[in-house]
């Protein structure tokens, strides 16, 4: 069989971070995809797709519409593009690759897909790119060894490294090639039968379970307090959903089943168990639970919740040894974990071992403790167990920082900030632009979701939007538009100097932050159609439209008459 030897290198540092590769002559667009991101250490969370000449090539099964710039690469081969072209995995977080078509083709005794030759750089570190661009780019510490949130620096979850320079540590090449063979293949199979559970239109199942969580959202909307309502549900969620695992068609996970459905079954998860515990169900809950447990892996905060319902059960049926149990499983599993920490607090005090529970409670609080958002459920168990022994001076001093602690929230829920957007955002840039679509076309409800939306993201950069401009005179400012296919003029705006690596490059003209409101007074100002946010050469970004600017002005109480003037 015939092998070209093909690099494929990330964009914006060829020589840093790179693969090296043998594929088949015949090799199609969608093995490719799945040898590149293999090669990469992709963990296929996310799709990929090709660039080549102005054409997208995609999965067919996403080509929602016709169009002249898109095909679906089921029917391409690598050979059907035009050397170098691109490999984009996870476009909403731009891990770009150039891949180049090297000469001298070699004769290989083998129907493997492809072979790994050479490399350097770690991997893909999921839904962190902008973390490994930034070390690239000088502009943080190999030596940082934790997350620096503020500045969005943010470790990698499917890659364990002690600092971030660990990223270019050099690659043991043997034990690459070794996790390479056969890899992909897999990859691609456990990707397309992943797809292939939900592509049946005339699925009954998946209906079934669609209007099961349409119904668990109906009663508690109507609040709805009848257990056998949610026994109910719950019974025939299980029997629908033990029917497809045994057809192979349930994902493993709940994150799995949260994206691959458009059902949201935390209802199920979080208020009917509520509701049964009010009612006094706790073995129907513990069922339930453990049910769910023993089916799905869950998360870390998922597997919070589901402890804390089952801890409360079990306290109740004053099966104090289960609860134990189940704390120490917990807090093994996720020793950082403070409401862990704060259950195993409780469950030693069940069982009267007060040694055990002050030893955790002064481990994690001292008398500089402060109490936060993240210790708080930790805070709430110290007190409580103070008050049980009665020690009168510590648990004042505990109420008094949990004191502290709720006026500080009270004025969060009244401030967005940076730090805690992502809380109240929709999870993925796919409904962020389905909400911006519904509010264009409709003007509905989605206003308030879309606008929340926007928000953080401008939050999330301090109240300033990144423009490209050009300055013709000291402290005159250009901002450079563009027009959209009807004429309109559009001004686009990046969230930070990492996005906006993609930017076409104007002669003199600069990249700066400006603030939210010289933006809208300039759209404004010069009767421009809104902004768009985040563009690149192969994303249109995210539209605001010039109707929805009102919203923010009110939201952020933004005057737009102190702004006006800044931008020319």
């Amino acid at each position: 069989m015939e092998y070209t030897r093909i690099r494929a290198s990330f964009c914006e540092h060829k020589d840093r971070f790179y693969r090296v590769l043998l594929v088949r002559n015949d090799i199609s667009l969608m093995e490719l995809g799945f040898v590149l991101g293999t090669a990469f250490h992709a963990s296929f969370e996310h799709l990929f797709l090709f660039e080549s000449n102005d054409i997208c090539y995609v999965p067919k099964e996403f080509m929602t519409f016709p169009s002249t710039s898109y095909r679906g690469m089921d029917a391409y081969c690598m050979k059907d593009l035009e050397s170098p072209f691109r490999y984009v995995y996870d476009a909403g977080d731009n891990w770009n690759f150039e891949v180049r078509i090297l000469p001298d083709p070699e004769e290989i005794d083998s129907s493997d897909l492809a072979f790994l030759v050479d490399g350097k750089g770690q991997g893909i570190w999921e839904d962190r790119s902008v973390t490994v661009r930034a070390l690239l780019d000088g502009k943080v510490s190999p030596d940082l060894s934790q997350d620096d949130e503020e500045h969005g620096i943010l470790f990698p979850w499917n890659f364990r490294v002690e600092r971030l320079g660990d990223f270019e540590k050099p690659l043991n090449l043997e034990d690459e090639k070794e996790r390479f063979k056969g890899a992909s293949e897999t990859a691609m199979d456990l990707f397309m039968n992943r797809h292939d559970r939900f592509s049946d239109d005339d699925d009954d199942l998946w209906d079934t379970y669609e209007e099961l969580c349409d119904q668990a959202y109906a009663a508690y909307d109507d609040d709805n307090d009848d257990p056998a309502v949610w026994t109910e549900l719950y019974d025939e969620f299980i029997r629908v959903c033990n029917v497809l695992k045994s057809e192979n068609r349930l994902p493993g996970s709940l994150d799995e089943l949260d994206e691959d459905t458009m059902a949201d079954f935390s209802i199920l998860m979080d208020e009917a168990p509520d509701a049964l515990e009010n009612a006094g169900m706790y073995d129907e809950v513990i069922h339930y639970l453990t049910w769910l447990k023993d089916t799905f892996r869950l998360d870390e905060f998922d597997e919070e919740d589901v402890t804390m319902h089952l801890l409360v059960c079990q306290a109740n049926l004053n099966d104090s040894y289960a609860s134990l149990r189940l704390a120490r499983d917990f807090v093994r599993n996720y020793p950082e974990n403070m409401a862990g920490q704060g259950m195993l607090v409780r469950a030693y005090a069940a069982m009267g071992d007060n040694d055990s529970a002050r030893e955790v409670i002064e481990k994690f609080i001292q008398d500089d403790t402060e109490c936060t958002e993240d210790n708080y459920p930790l805070f709430r168990a110290a007190s409580l167990f103070y008050e049980m022994t009665s020690e009168t001076e510590k648990k004042e001093m505990i109420d008094q920082k949990i004191e502290d602690e709720e006026d500080r929230e009270s004025g969060r829920m009244h401030t967005i900030t940076g730090d805690d957007y992502e809380d109240i955002l929709p999870e993925n840039l796919e409904l962020l632009d389905m909400c911006c679509m519904e509010f264009e076309n409709t003007q509905s409800p989605a206003d308030l979701l879309m606008v929340t939306a926007v928000l953080g993201k401008i939050l999330d950069s301090d109240g300033e939007l990144y423009c490209n401009v050009i300055e013709p005179e000291p402290g005159v400012l250009q901002v450079l538009a563009y027009a959209d296919p009807d004429g309109n003029s559009i001004l686009p705006v990046y969230t930070s100097e990492y996005t906006a690596y993609e930017m076409e490059e104007e002669e003199n003209a600069s990249l700066r932050p400006i603030p939210l409101n010289s933006i809208i007074a300039h759209i404004y100002e010069h009767d421009m159609a809104g902004l768009v946010i985040n563009p690149t050469d192969y994303s249109t970004g995210t539209l605001v439209p010039k109707e929805a600017m009102s919203f923010l002005v009110d939201l952020l109480h933004l005057d737009l008459d102190q702004a006006s003037g800044l931008l020319s």
